[in-house]
């Protein structure tokens, strides 16, 4: 009974003990954050993996596709396996709707071309008829200033006396009529003293007296009226007339830039008109040659020799392959000619995916047809764009294909076969990693919280490649450090708005220099930063002369395919395209870019041409640099 006592006094004490201990070092809300599961980090192996199905297809083969515009429907087609010859026959598609479309055009594009000459003789009248009413304006204007300088006088040409004008000659006139009325006054004063002296010897009698103080009154009358018609002519007369005159001259100049303001208008107007009417024909001419294209298109050809295969139509439990009498779809797959020497892999790589994979990277495949047997290869080919068809039946998944060479022996594979692959990714040793739920995000800041004897604590980290466990941790965390697997629910979350401010002004500086970097660039605008794709199709399009030792800016000459598939875009999207002189222009018109990648016929050949640029650019840099590409993309997703 003692030892039991005594045993249940020492567990009462020590319970006590770390009651008190608890208290002390672990608060209620502390505590309880605490109650969370941790985990310890420690050095280890990261594998990284992407695993996907995919198919068996012929390393070379040419496809035939219905480059109908539309739909369309089989009307004959060879049989199944057999061996054709490049130039053969192999099916013929129903076309009599695009003959009737093909006779309406004709009539519509007469009509175009009958309206363009109509607009384009308006033209040349307005033409003649602003010249003609320029002329008038401009003589009128003339006269007025010529009305105005002969009213006002001007100088001579140089070396003679400036000439008198109107309004001078009016005012020495006036000037001599007021002369002339006082020198007669002065005449008839005089001769009135000589009648009054006469008159007072009686030598004179008293009419003559009275006619020569008649005389006195008119010479008086007469000087004052001169008088006068000098005042009005300074004062009122002249005036008017020559601010008649200067209003003339203003009105002619008025109206001399009204005119051609009008005859600008209109000529514009009917400029305007002309350039659409011949747009018009031109249009209506190019959908008149793309159906008579279109009509040729319904005889099929064999590119080059080979066995005929059918494409299958449908998916899953319902794919079925073409006969006669199946619909098909603008630049839909009919017949595949394949070379069954060469094997390849086609796998969907999903978008959330397609950032950790590149050329180069190894790979392992299963084929469902041998699955005690493991193939090995590289990967050769990653699109830049997402699949078409993966879109066309399921619009939230996007996938973007990838092609697998093969290394060894595949004389027993077949096109078609269903497999399996594992892209390696990353596999590394002796690292630092944590589960991807420990690891939290605010804005820009990473951050996980650390155990200590006070409670969790934030601690920003730096995290690099993942996959669907862990993430690389390369700065924030030690070795032996435990760390909440989950955030706690009763400490509060730190405010990181400092350090984001930070990080937002460094990514903002850095995106500038990407953008000076960019505009320094030979036939760089410098107005976005490209994103991955586009820089590397930017790179594979335009090409450059430095590994010839050529000019910088000389670009490559764009392919016939190029400049055939830029004719269509612009035939086909005229107000989009406007004078687009080459495919790149597409990355900055995002509009025009989504009609296009949604138009079944210039998506897949905008894809295959783009596809080829990055092939020959991939060729010019060498594998070696893509698959360093590759092991920075994984990191520099996870950062």
């Amino acid at each position: 009974m003692r030892p039991f006592l005594i045993i249940t006094s020492l567990l009462i004490v020590l319970a006590g003990c770390l009651y008190l201990a608890r208290e002390k070092f672990f608060p209620d809300s502390q505590a309880s954050s605490l109650s969370a599961s941790t985990y310890v980090v420690k050095r280890g192996r990261l594998k990284v993996t992407i695993t996907e199905a995919a198919s068996l297809e012929a390393g070379k083969s040419e496809v035939i596709r219905s480059e109908i515009e539309g739909r369309t429907t089989i009307l004959s087609l060879i049989e199944e396996g057999t061996h054709v010859k490049k130039g053969q026959k192999v099916a013929e598609l129903d076309v009599s709707n695009l003959i009737d479309r093909a006779e309406t055009q004709e009539i519509n594009e007469s009509r175009a071309t009958a309206a363009l000459v109509t607009a384009e003789k308006n033209l040349e009248i307005q033409r003649n008829q602003n010249a003609s009413d320029l002329e008038a304006a401009d003589n009128k204007f003339l006269f007025a200033k010529l009305e105005h300088e002969k009213f006002t006088g001007r100088k001579a040409n140089a070396g003679q006396e400036a000439t008198m004008g109107e309004k001078e000659q009016q005012l020495t006139a006036a000037r001599a009529d007021i002369q002339i009325t006082e020198e007669e006054l002065k005449r008839a004063k005089t001769r009135l003293a000589g009648t009054e002296r006469l008159f007072a010897k009686k030598y004179a009698n008293k009419q003559e007296l009275e006619a020569d103080r008649i005389n006195v009154l008119k010479a008086e009358n007469q000087v004052t009226l001169a008088k006068n018609r000098l005042f009005i002519l300074e004062n009122y007369t002249l005036n008017k007339n020559e601010r008649q005159l200067q209003a003339d001259v203003k009105e002619a100049s008025a109206e001399l830039e009204r005119t051609k303001l009008r005859c600008s208008a209109r000529l514009a107007q009917l400029e305007a008109e002309f350039s659409s009417k011949r747009q018009q024909a031109d249009f209506e001419k190019a959908k008149l040659v793309k159906l008579k294209t279109q009509i040729k298109a319904g005889i099929v050809y064999a590119p080059a020799d080979g066995l005929v295969v059918f494409v299958s139509r449908g998916r899953g439990m319902r794919q079925s392959p073409i006969e006669e009498g199946t619909e098909l779809r603008q630049g839909q797959s009919m017949i595949i000619l394949p070379d069954v020497t060469t094997m390849m892999v086609k796998a969907g790589i999903h978008e959330t995916q397609i950032d950790k994979v590149a050329v180069g990277q190894m790979v392992t495949m299963k084929v469902d047809a041998f699955p005690d047997r493991v193939f090995f290869g590289s990967i050769s080919r990653v699109s830049v764009v997402p699949d078409s068809q993966s879109s066309w039946f399921s619009p939230e998944v996007k996938l973007y294909t990838t092609y697998i060479d093969l290394d060894g022996d595949t004389s027993m594979l077949k096109p078609g076969q269903s497999c399996t692959i594992e892209v390696r990714i990353a596999d590394l040793q002796d690292v630092l990693s944590v589960p991807v739920s420990t690891v939290h995000r605010q804005k820009r800041v990473l951050y996980v919280w650390k155990t200590r004897p006070s409670g969790p604590v934030a601690v920003v980290v730096e995290t690099g490649i993942s996959n669907d466990k862990f993430v690389l941790i390369s700065k924030g965390v030690q070795e032996g450090d435990a760390i909440l697997l989950s955030e706690p629910e009763t400490v509060k979350i730190p405010d990181f708005s400092e350090l984001n401010a930070k990080l937002k002004a460094a990514e903002a500086e850095r995106e500038n220099e990407i953008r000076k970097t960019r505009k320094a660039r030979p036939g760089s605008n410098g107005d976005s930063i490209p994103s991955r794709g586009g820089a590397m199709e930017r790179r594979a399009m335009e090409g450059s002369a430095r590994r010839t030792g050529g000019n910088r800016r000389s670009r490559r000459e764009p392919s016939p395919e190029e400049k055939s598939l830029l004719a269509d875009i612009k035939n086909r999207f005229p107000k989009l395209a406007g004078d687009m002189r080459s495919l790149w222009s597409l990355r900055g018109n995002e509009e025009l870019r989504n009609a296009v990648e949604g138009d079944a016929d210039l998506g897949s050949r905008y894809q295959e041409i783009t596809e080829k640029a990055m092939e020959r650019m991939r060729g010019m840099t060498g594998g070696s640099r893509g698959r360093s590409r590759g092991e920075r993309g994984g990191g520099r997703r996870g950062r």
